[in-house]
């Protein structure tokens, strides 16, 4: 499953409840930092994700403003 959801990740993982256990795998992005107001950060995820039985397999990092445009 992939989830992008401008900082809402979280609120989508939990909103799943049980139904979470059916997923095999999940492709998101999060922050270290916080971009958005409220935002759950990589962390929370992380701990969410992994007392779900889920485990980290791949890290990528990009620059929060990689893209941004003026």
């Amino acid at each position: 499953m992939k989830i992008d959801a401008q900082g809402f990740e979280y609120n989508v993982l939990r909103g799943f409840g049980a139904k979470l256990q059916n997923v095999l795998g999940i492709r998101l992005e999060t922050q270290l930092r916080s971009l958005y107001k409220g935002q759950a950060l990589f962390r929370d995820i992380y701990e969410y994700l992994k007392s779900n039985g889920f485990i980290l397999r791949d890290v990528r990092i990009t620059y929060p403003f990689e893209y941004e445009v003026v």
